[in-house]
């Protein structure tokens, strides 16, 4: 049976899906789907991966092949589950460590925006009862003051007047009638 080459195992193609190693054994291509872990943001996602010459190489889909692999997870050696899963543990660690580090951080801030709230609302009852005790004093200064006389004076004559023009060139008159009686007299 022909053997794949390099080139051609790099872009995802094979010839026949049995080979000869060069010890004369034969090796089965597997080929499938799985899930692959691509990045924090995207997460779990389907995968194509065929295992080859015991190198395990991977592609988008079945359908991108012909671009070649995404890359191989093992050299000819075989594959390193064990150090994958190692490198995942120690990474999913690390951004537990940091999560847990982000929580923190996000309670103290609503703590300190809780005691923001619990001090603006004692301000401002502070607030309302100082003006309800003002608006008592001046209900209360209201009540005990006497009321203003308008029969004085000054509302009989000048800018606060309640009378008329003519009203007041009569009691302008009438008043000094009675002051030429006094002269009079």
């Amino acid at each position: 049976m022909p053997k794949t080459t390099d080139a051609k195992k790099r872009a995802g193609t094979t010839e026949s899906t049995e080979d000869e190693n060069s010890d004369g054994q034969e090796l089965q291509t597997v080929k499938g789907t799985l899930s692959k872990w691509t990045n924090y943001i995207h997460g779990w996602q389907q995968r194509y991966f065929e295992l080859q010459d015991g190198v395990l190489v991977y592609y988008k889909s079945e359908y991108d092949t012909s671009f070649g692999c995404r890359g191989p997870l093992a050299d000819s050696t075989g594959v390193d589950f064990k150090g994958e899963a190692l490198t995942f543990k120690s990474t999913t660690s690390a951004i537990l460590v940091t999560l847990e580090h982000c929580i923190d951080i996000m309670q103290q801030r609503e703590d300190t925006w809780r005691k923001r709230l619990e001090k603006e609302m004692e301000r401002r009852k502070r607030i309302d009862d100082q003006y309800k005790q003002c608006s008592a004093e001046v209900r209360k200064l209201c009540s005990q003051q006497k009321p203003v006389n308008f029969n004085g004076p000054d509302y009989e004559e000048g800018p606060h007047s309640a009378l008329n023009e003519e009203e007041w060139h009569d009691a302008v008159d009438a008043a000094l009638e009675k002051i030429d009686q006094e002269d009079d007299r």
